[in-house]
């Protein structure tokens, strides 16, 4: 353990001089005062060079600089684990709103009756249950607000603590002949830039190995970085978390084990739900929840919904290859795929391509010389609120439009709010690349003024997009038959497109300025900032809509 810097731990240096010594090395108060700068600072030089040439002080100082960098690391880890148990209740995005901002460097060691350091343990144990807690107000505390107190009460204090215990331990540190205006900064400009990499790395890390086992889920990672902090900072305090670490155990039904999703399905039955599966995944937490009063279940991801239908019906692959077409579907989540088989009916005879939508796109071309492949292209990916940016741009569409044959078509899905820019960006994007004659836009559901008026004009609303490789092919529809509803009532009411978009719809997110309309242009892959800065505004929105299509009580017991 390295040494502490608070006054009570801080190693004090007394010489001690018999009275003769003394007497010898006596200086007056003039002799003091004519001292030269120079003359004094060579003698803390000399003084820090005798203490480098101690036995143990190299040791000392290698110590010092582990224990801070094990102390960022884990804070950094902690940082990356809070963001994925705030998604399941609030989205990825609005959990990311407050979360850059809780950062804080201070010093605590003077203002506590104990060691900073052995609290440590303690505030990670007890962050599941407090989340567990937090998590029943959400409804209340709204996803603008929700994830900053949830966070102010578990992550910021780890976050806090941390730092000061690392500002402690390198009040110690020994940066040599660094000039002493580069010293001072070295230890906060170097605490800072080791968290951020280290931020990244263990993000990068935990996305790619999320869910392969116990330990790489939600409250598996909680419970392994509650063990680091009691191993790396031990504390006599630890009896005082026995009751936050039996809460987590055994009733916490976000735990990842059998028990907890049998406990979890015995509160949720009386509700009228149940969860019949869940898993963490690469695109966050995945589950199938099915209504037992009104026989539908529904794909999951974190607080959005991937879609769903009537028991024993399917998705649109499914209607794809029940019409005998040749279908491919490509799927970046491997968890997504395997519940739509296991509990969507989705038939095995496809070709199924997990991978990302882009790499597996920009191969393709490459592979075929941009000669079409497909009759059909169907664009339908998960926006949660906050759209899959490279799935939009010019280029990615460009992609799609390649692999079209002559006479293809594309359908292309996409959620948002008719108040902003983002509806139109989209829009312009596609007709940038398909022609503006040859696409027609239709939404889900006519625009409600009423509760736009309510909402302060927003409109969200899922719409589609059809477009035509041919400039040439006009874009009409047959009235379905009894064959293409496959006897689902979900398509008996949305398989015939009815409230088609107008320009007019379009420029409501500009405030009907054409001129502002052009100033949008289209979405760029390497310039996606102007589509990012609506993102949070478009999850708020979207978080309240999805609170209305189930209950609290599901998207809380995750």
């Amino acid at each position: 353990m390295p040494p502490k810097a608070t006054q009570r731990g801080k190693a004090s240096s007394k010489a001690t001089t018999t009275p003769k010594e003394t007497a010898a090395t006596a200086t007056s108060a003039p002799d003091l005062l004519t001292k030269s700068k120079e003359a004094y600072e060579q003698e803390l030089k000399d003084l820090a060079k005798k203490a480098r040439t101690q036995k143990g002080y190299w040791a000392g100082q290698l110590a010092i600089y582990i224990h801070s960098i094990i102390l960022l690391g884990l804070i950094a880890i902690a940082s990356n684990v809070s963001q994925l148990v705030l998604s399941p209740v609030y989205g990825s995005i609005p959990a990311s709103i407050w979360h850059s901002k809780l950062a804080s460097n201070v010093f605590l060691d003077r203002a506590l009756p104990i060691e900073p350091v052995e609290l440590l343990p303690l505030i990670a144990i007890y962050i599941p249950p407090v989340q567990y807690l937090l998590f029943r107000a959400s409804g209340y505390l709204g996803a603008y607000y929700g994830p900053l107190v949830t966070e102010l009460l578990t992550l910021f204090p780890l976050i806090m603590i941390s730092s000061a215990c690392v500002a402690t331990n390198l009040e110690y540190a020994d940066f040599g002949p660094l000039p002493k205006f580069i010293a001072d900064a070295v230890p906060g400009l170097g605490s800072f830039g080791f968290f951020k990499v280290a931020e990244k790395m263990s993000g990068n890390f935990i996305a790619q190995n999320i869910g392969k086992n116990f330990y790489m889920t939600r409250i598996g990672l909680e419970g392994l970085l509650a063990a680091s902090y009691t191993t790396i900072a031990p504390s006599k305090f630890l009896l005082f978390g026995l009751p936050a670490l039996l809460h987590t155990t055994l009733l916490n039904p976000h735990l990842a084990s059998p028990m907890a999703l049998s406990r979890l399905n015995s509160g949720l039955e009386k509700e009228g739900w149940v969860v019949l599966d869940r898993r963490d995944s690469i695109t966050g937490y995945v589950s199938v929840v099915e209504s037992l009063n009104d026989g539908f279940r529904v794909l999951r991801c974190d607080h959005s919904l991937l879609g769903g239908d009537g028991l024993g019906i399917g998705t649109t692959p499914a209607a794809l290859v029940a019409h005998g077409i040749n279908t491919t579907v490509v799927e970046i989540d491997p968890v997504v795929h395997e519940f739509a088989t296991k509990y969507f009916q989705l038939p095995s005879n496809h070709t199924a391509v997990i991978e990302d939508a882009v790499r597996y796109t920009d191969r393709l071309v490459n592979e075929t010389q941009g000669v079409g492949q497909f009759d059909y292209i169907i664009h339908d990916v998960f926006t949660g609120g906050a759209e899959p940016v490279t799935l939009f741009t010019y280029e990615f569409l460009q992609n799609l439009n390649s692999l079209l044959k002559p006479d293809g078509v594309v359908a292309i899905n996409y959620a948002g709010d008719f108040s902003l820019p983002p509806p139109l960006l989209i829009t312009n994007t596609i007709r940038s690349v398909f022609g503006p004659s040859s696409c027609r836009i239709f939404r889900e559901h006519p625009r409600d003024e009423a509760q736009a008026e309510l909402h302060n004009g927003r409109d969200f609303t899922n719409m589609v997009i059809f477009c035509t490789k041919s400039s040439t092919q006009e874009i009409t529809f047959r009235n379905p038959t009894s064959r293409d509803l496959l006897n689902s009532p979900s398509r008996e009411a949305f398989l015939l497109p009815k409230w088609e978009v107008t320009d007019e719809d379009l420029l409501r997110g500009v405030n009907g300025s054409v001129e502002e309309a052009e100033k949008l242009g289209v979405l760029m892959r390497n310039d996606t900032a102007v589509l990012e800065k609506w993102q949070e505004v478009s999850a708020l929105g979207h978080w309240e809509i999805m609170r209305g299509v189930l209950p609290e009580v599901v998207w809380v017991n995750w």
